[in-house]
């Protein structure tokens, strides 16, 4: 009986360290994210001031707490020396979750590279809003939005 009982307590404390490890691993499955390659959501256009919208809903599945987006950018010669600042924003019931990025033209003969992953809680309309706080910037440069995971 005694033995009996010993291994009871081992099973149970055995349960126990289960329980928790798998407690940890679904913990870290939240926080990891899942990879759908590079999807191609659009190039955001320099002749336009106002706001542009860019759907990831054929991307992202409807279970997706969060999309994961890649912005790339590159300048080329301008005229005059310039910053182009860009707002990315997704918003639900009110909220409004907002992002920067930032580029800059030179008048010189030279290509800027800049690019940023930006997760985005996913929203209902499933879009990421695309506008130029400070107008419409020259037109030597592109911008492009891609989804390239989620977070369950």
């Amino acid at each position: 009986v005694e033995v009996q009982t010993k291994m009871v307590d081992e099973n149970a404390k055995l349960e126990t360290k289960m329980a928790d490890q798998k407690r940890e691993f679904d913990k870290y499955i939240k926080m990891a994210w899942i990879s759908i390659g590079k999807r191609h959501l659009g190039s955001v256009s320099s002749t336009i001031s106002g706001m542009q919208s860019y759907s990831y809903a054929a991307y992202v599945p409807p279970e997706a707490k969060e999309v994961l987006i890649y912005v790339a950018g590159y300048t080329g010669y301008n005229a005059r020396s310039q910053s182009v600042e860009v707002t990315l924003e997704t918003s639900e019931d009110g909220v409004r979750y907002t992002k920067y990025f930032y580029l800059y033209h030179y008048p010189q003969d030279a290509v800027a590279y800049n690019s940023e992953n930006m997760f985005f809680p996913v929203t209902r309309d499933r879009c990421i809003y695309v506008w130029y706080p400070e107008g419409k910037p020259a037109n030597n440069y592109v911008l492009d939005l891609y989804a390239i995971g989620y977070k369950q």
